[in-house]
């Protein structure tokens, strides 16, 4: 098995961690952004799993969430890769 490759063997249970901030955000129209986070888990299929949103955070080029979370994963569920996605409130 190749180093940091997933088997039918290893089951991926559960999904664990802590948003802690993003730097350098880009403004809009001259203002710094209002900002979150989204975590899902992204399947070999390509299927999508939510796992988390942070709050928003006003006005900030470098928030900081400082946010932990945690998640199982259904049983069936071919886990191949984590996005975290920073996303700017319109």
């Amino acid at each position: 098995v190749e180093r940091g490759s997933v088997t039918a063997e290893d089951h991926v249970a559960f999904v664990y961690g802590v948003i802690e901030g993003a730097t350098s955000l880009p403004t809009f129209d001259q203002r710094p952004p209002e900002v979150y986070c989204v975590v899902h888990v992204i399947s070999t299929t390509g299927l999508k799993l939510f796992i988390h949103r942070t709050r928003v955070i006003k006005q900030m080029i470098c928030p900081q969430w400082n946010e932990a979370y945690y998640a199982e994963i259904p049983e069936g569920f071919d886990a191949a890769r984590l996005q975290i996605s920073v996303y700017a409130v319109t």
